[in-house]
């Protein structure tokens, strides 16, 4: 929405060229009293625990107060305008400051405005209309700071994901040439293509030619997760890699055969020590007797 046409915006939100002269014509009366109604949104702020951290700091920046509400009396809706609020949202997301809160905190600073302007509207006459295209430009400005909220959100939650995501797969060159991928928990479509392309990469930058998959921590296997597995494996030799599926348990092996699953040249082993044991020996390394140290024969 930040790079949104600032007309059509103001058409999305009913907000007319009348409007926003109404709210400029109050601006030289309402922006000297900025001053003393950041000083009371600030002791509304501090009044209740449960606000102190509204905002992700102890008391408001008045500055920043002052600045933001001059911006709305100018009512100049500009592509700095939208920028400005769509930032703000991001902001209040970096903060990680609710959506809920950050709404409250703008209608709170907004009824404070409010009262002066609907003081200073009815001395005019105009009392109800100037309350409408002030009401109006707010919902414009929650609008934009909801989407740069909403965004920065996304982009956070896609971080964390990612985040997980390398937590979950932590594929480990254990040693030169041998990788190793302990699976722990759930294995669903989005997982398995995780599981694939971290494997893949790490198969590209170590040239690993043995790729040990570990299944013992999986919960549940039926034929999707026997499949995704599989197409890994598949997927492996495509790149030169030898792939070993370590951890399949008596149970396991039953509900394979079950569900009919077809594993064709699929390595498989009981334990985690059996395929490292046979990487070792495919890959020439060997346990030295008097030194305990692996070493290539």
């Amino acid at each position: 929405m930040s790079d949104m046409d600032p007309a059509e915006l103001l058409l999305r939100h009913g907000l007319s060229d009348q409007d926003l002269r109404k709210v400029r014509q109050l601006a030289p009366y309402l922006i000297p009293s900025l001053p003393s109604i950041c000083a009371a949104y600030g002791q509304w702020l501090q009044g209740d625990p449960n606000r102190a951290g509204l905002l992700g700091h102890d008391g408001p920046n008045d500055d920043a107060l002052k600045d933001y509400w001059t911006s709305f009396l100018e009512a100049q809706v500009d592509q700095g305008y939208i920028q400005r609020r769509h930032q703000l949202g991001s902001h209040y997301a970096e903060l990680d400051v609710t959506l809920p809160a950050c709404i409250e905190s703008h209608d709170q600073m907004f009824a404070l405005l409010l009262d002066l302007a609907a003081g200073q509207a009815s001395r005019g006459g105009g009392n109800a209309d100037v309350i409408a295209s002030l009401s109006r430009l707010l919902h414009l400005d929650l609008g934009l700071i909801t989407s740069g909220y909403l965004e920065k959100r996304d982009e956070l939650l896609a971080l964390q994901s990612h985040a997980v995501m390398e937590m979950s797969t932590p594929v480990t060159e254990i040693w030169e040439g041998i990788l190793l991928l302990p699976l722990v928990g759930l294995v669903d479509s989005r997982r398995s293509e995780d599981i694939m392309h971290a494997v893949l990469n790490a198969i590209s930058a170590t040239h690993a030619r043995e790729f040990i998959l570990d299944i013992s921590g999986v919960g549940v296997v039926d034929t999707a997760v026997a499949n995704y597995l599989i197409k890994i494996t598949r997927a492996t030799a495509l790149m030169g890699c030898e792939s070993t599926i370590s951890g399949i348990s008596p149970a396991i092996a039953r509900t394979i055969v079950q569900l009919g699953v077809d594993v064709g040249q699929v390595r498989t082993t009981a334990t985690m020590m059996d395929a490292l044991s046979n990487a070792f020996g495919r890959q020439g390394i060997t346990l030295s007797g008097h030194t305990g140290i692996l070493q290539r024969a």
